[in-house]
């Protein structure tokens, strides 16, 4: 039996590791670099590619390639919160989230566009401090057609808190309802959500409020003393 043993032995013999060749496929090659903020640069649809701009890592691997896939619903010129990663040492992006305020102008990336609506009172909704953001409640937007309250970054908030009622400039950035330059405005409502409608454009709370606040006309004239203007040597129409 010791021949035929011999054979027998050799069968179960040392032979490649199990998976030795297969290497390089799935995500054997990537690394992930974390949670970064950017804005959508530029998409081929065609190509079914394009770029975000993310300035904290552009430095030392440049723009972040996008596949279409990843893409999602959003458009150039977005604000995104995304996932960085290498691929066989080629930096792309994935899992964006919306970021609108929160990422600012990035270097190469055209700026957003931005239409302001004019200036408006409303009241600070709710805050959230760990995230960054707010809203506020404007009823004199929501009759002009306006759907959703008002985004309000941190950045814009300044010393306002949760409650206080405040004049602002409303703005679309992206089609997105949003509030800057916020100063402060005269409770009149009851927190329903403001009725002042828009002010004077630039105007402090106090100041001009277009018609109303305007010039007084010929009553406000000195040296007429009958209100309706033209007396008194003064030029009117009598």
């Amino acid at each position: 039996m010791g021949m035929m043993g011999r054979p027998m032995g050799m069968m179960p013999g040392p032979g490649p590791p199990s998976g030795h060749g297969m290497k390089g496929g799935g995500k054997h090659n990537e690394e992930s670099l974390g949670e970064f903020f950017g804005v959508v640069k530029s998409y081929n649809p065609d190509k079914g590619f394009g770029f975000i701009a993310c300035d904290a890592l552009k430095g030392q691997h440049g723009d972040v390639y996008l596949n279409s896939r990843n893409i999602g619903d959003f458009k150039v010129g977005q604000e995104v919160k995304f996932q960085a990663f290498l691929h066989n040492g080629r930096l792309q992006g994935r899992n964006l989230r919306d970021a609108t305020g929160q990422v600012g102008r990035q270097s190469g990336a055209a700026g957003a566009e931005e239409q302001e609506l004019g200036v408006f009172a409303g009241k600070i909704k709710n805050f959230n401090q760990e995230k960054g953001f707010g809203f506020i409640v404007c009823d004199a937007l929501a009759t002009q057609g306006f759907q959703g309250d008002v985004f309000l970054h941190q950045k814009h908030k300044g010393e306002f808190k949760e409650g206080d009622y405040v004049a602002f400039m409303a703005v679309l950035r992206n089609g997105k309802l949003q509030a800057k330059d916020l100063e402060p405005a005269p409770e009149n409502d009851g927190g329903s959500g403001m009725g002042m409608g828009t002010m004077s454009m630039g105007s402090p709370i106090g100041g001009p409020m277009g018609g109303m606040g305007g010039p007084m006309g010929p009553m406000g004239d000195p040296g007429c003393s009958c209100g309706k203007g033209g007396c008194k040597g003064r030029p009117g129409p009598y």
